[in-house]
């Protein structure tokens, strides 16, 4: 699907995939900026439940304003798969991070307080 047309949006890198979607870099056309898209893949969509859950968790991290959340800039259904649109944080995710070895001590509370932040505000 890399380079592929999705609504406004045109998917550029396929950056991770779990058991319920997919994120992917993308460029937004409309306003010309790179954000990341989550899409939940097909066959979950088209469960009520999974879809009425992705859609109140999107709207409710929406509503986040904290600077250790990532900002929801849209949300909708484009062929029959929901997305999220949001801000691209480009940088090594915790578990990655996690996997290069112990944290110092700073580093890990510095982190662990950024998370509690986001937490608090959630």
């Amino acid at each position: 699907m890399q380079g592929t047309p999705f609504g406004r949006y045109r998917l550029l890198e396929l950056l991770g995939r779990g058991g319920m979607g997919e994120v992917w870099r993308a460029h937004d056309a409309v306003i010309d900026r790179t954000v990341a898209i989550k899409t939940l893949l097909p066959h979950f969509a088209q469960d009520k439940t999974f879809e009425q859950r992705f859609r109140r968790e999107a709207r409710v991290a929406a509503r986040l304003d904290e600077p250790h959340v990532v900002p929801i800039y849209d949300v909708g259904e484009i062929d029959g798969r929901l997305y999220v649109a949001m801000r691209l944080v480009d940088g090594e995710d915790l578990q990655t991070l996690l996997r290069s070895g112990p944290l110092s001590p700073d580093r890990a509370v510095h982190i662990t307080e950024q998370i509690a932040s986001a937490l608090q505000a959630a």
